[in-house]
């Protein structure tokens, strides 16, 4: 199993120098999203990585225009032809995420998450003997921790009750660190709409609004 190493270290120390550079660019509003409005959203999400299949389910919500809460459950599986060939053969993870909106675009936009995740892995035990015909295992290890969940997601929202997004996701902890890449799809109050005509573009309908206790 592998354990934190100065990769880890320094992957999550660019990650937070990234959010910290990109938070300082925040504008106030834009044509979609609105300070004074919330979004909300829930959704599924597949791909891959360390583990050969990556499944799971988030819900989130921006307010402020800036801040975002998120739960994310997610499941891992290797299906090796010998499952003696793998270290890990099960995962899952549901996690708790604070983060923020990195930028201001009308329809696609990068946000940044991470906080506290409760993990369970299900593995290979160690080695403990080898012979003629190879190495020979102990019991399968069973580990439940705490892990650091860091999410980098890039969303695309051609309409305001629905969004596609793209992944980077990894989880840092003693056991087995591991990461994935997914695409997932969202429903809700994503973002506000616009309407085009003579005046131009402008603003048509808020998001969960206007809430009291986020106006400035």
């Amino acid at each position: 199993m592998s354990q934190i190493t100065p990769y880890h270290k320094a992957l999550l120390f660019f990650f937070l120098l990234f959010c910290t550079y990109a938070a300082k660019s925040q504008r106030a509003d834009s044509v979609t999203y609105y300070r004074d409005s919330a979004y909300y959203w829930g959704g599924a999400h597949l791909g891959g990585g360390s583990y050969l299949v990556n499944l799971g389910l988030d819900a989130g919500i921006l307010f402020d225009n800036k801040f975002i809460m998120a739960l994310k459950v997610d499941w891992n599986l290797n299906i090796p032809e010998d499952e003696r060939a793998i270290e890990n053969y099960y995962g899952s993870e549901e996690s708790f995420l604070f983060g923020l909106k990195l930028s201001h675009h009308r329809f696609s936009n990068w946000s940044a998450l991470s906080g506290l995740s409760f993990i369970q892995i299900d593995g290979r035990g160690d080695v403990i003997g080898s012979n003629q015909y190879g190495e020979y295992y102990g019991p399968d290890i069973h580990y439940n921790g705490i892990g650091l969940p860091l999410v980098l997601k890039y969303t695309l929202s051609p309409e305001r009750h629905f969004a596609m997004d793209f992944s980077a996701a990894a989880n840092i902890n003693a056991q087995h660190s591991y990461f994935a890449i997914t695409f997932g799809l969202a429903f809700g109050n994503v973002r506000s709409g616009v309407e085009h005509g003579p005046g131009g573009t402008k603003h048509n309908g808020p998001g969960l609004s206007p809430l009291p206790w986020f106006k400035h």
